[in-house]
């Protein structure tokens, strides 16, 4: 038996709108398994972004998780501090590619420049940018 790394019950998230939430999500179920590769595919606005932000806790204030669990490694994933899931789990053994390059990076920046950042303040600012780019070019 393989282990689930990630596990999914019973979702269901919402927007808020004028005071009112329309349920955006519902009843998604889903495992995946230690080493498996998942491509959500679906028509625009079918929710696959929504559901990778949920997943990794990057909703905006609008929305909210209306009902179901989310475990990563076994662990309800929903009930970690901001802090816990940061230093854990985004970044670190989840991440998300965005469907819209344009969203990922932004065209006005140098590529190298983004990179940099991202390694700045992974490295929770301890090294300087100088030193980073020593180290990415080694």
């Amino acid at each position: 038996m393989s282990d689930k790394i990630l596990k999914i019950n019973d979702l269901a998230v919402e927007y808020r709108n004028k005071g009112k939430y329309l349920r955006v999500l519902q009843d998604i179920n889903l495992e995946l398994d230690s080493g498996e590769i998942l491509a959500l595919v679906g028509e625009s606005g079918s929710g696959k972004s929504t559901l990778g932000k949920t997943i990794l806790r990057l909703l905006p204030d609008s929305a909210r998780i209306a009902e179901g669990s989310i475990f990563f490694k076994g662990e309800d994933i929903c009930n970690f501090s901001e802090k816990k899931f940061n230093d854990q789990i985004r970044g670190q053994e989840m991440a998300m590619v965005i469907q819209n390059p344009q969203n990922a990076l932004n065209p006005v920046f140098k590529v190298g420049t983004q990179i940099l950042d991202v390694l700045y303040f992974k490295s929770k600012k301890q090294k300087s940018r100088k030193e980073l780019k020593k180290e990415a070019i080694e």
